[in-house]
């Protein structure tokens, strides 16, 4: 939380809760992963 500068964890969840309902990333062995590999690409190179 602290490198992206979350403020409340509620902000996170509600991220990730977001970002599963529109199956953008899925849990997959205790992670979270994006599912499209041309998305993750552009995502790690922005951050």
């Amino acid at each position: 939380m602290n490198r992206y500068e979350f403020k409340r964890s509620s902000t996170v969840q509600a991220a990730i809760k977001g970002l599963k309902d529109r199956e953008i990333i899925i849990k997959e062995g205790g992670k979270y992963i994006i599912e499209n590999p041309i998305l993750e690409l552009w995502i790690r190179r922005i951050f």
